[in-house]
């Protein structure tokens, strides 16, 4: 069996889960107390953000998971199910061109799996505020190719 190595960035699990229920939260505390006061007002801008903002960690911070790479297979988890999918079944390896350390790489398969055709994963940062593609992209891209040629 060969050594998994972990490519998705140590802080997903914070990402991912401390700071949408701390964000949550907050906002459903803060509706609640602005309901109980009758501040109405404030509560219709509370809810206003809350969906505003609630569906930008969704689609930034929750859809993330975590991802771990050996010679044959890509293992991914959601924290409550973890998934082997071999590398014969990536189809494309892109990343966000978004300056700065938040820059997601998308893994696409060729057919779908329990999290999707595509998974979003943080890479460890290689530098602050980088326009450039993380090494990893083309390490799998590499892999890809080599998997699929073979």
């Amino acid at each position: 069996m060969e050594h998994k190595r972990q490519i998705s960035s140590g802080i997903t699990f914070i990402a991912k889960v401390i700071l949408p229920l701390a964000f949550y939260t907050a906002m459903i505390v803060a509706l609640v107390g602005l309901t109980i006061e009758g501040q109405y007002g404030g509560t219709l801008g509370i809810l206003f953000i809350t969906l505003t903002f609630g569906t930008l960690i969704y689609l930034g911070f929750v859809r993330l998971m975590s991802v771990e790479l050996d010679n044959e297979n890509l293992f991914i988890s959601n924290y409550l199910k973890t998934i082997k999918v071999p590398l014969t079944e990536l189809r494309d390896v892109s990343q966000l061109a978004i300056p700065g350390n938040y820059r997601p790489i998308i893994l696409h398969f060729k057919s779908r799996t329990i999290f999707g055709e595509s998974i979003m994963f943080l890479n460890s940062s290689e530098s602050t505020f980088s326009t450039s593609e993380s090494s990893i992209v083309e390490e799998l891209r590499n892999l890809v190719m080599a998997k699929n040629d073979g």
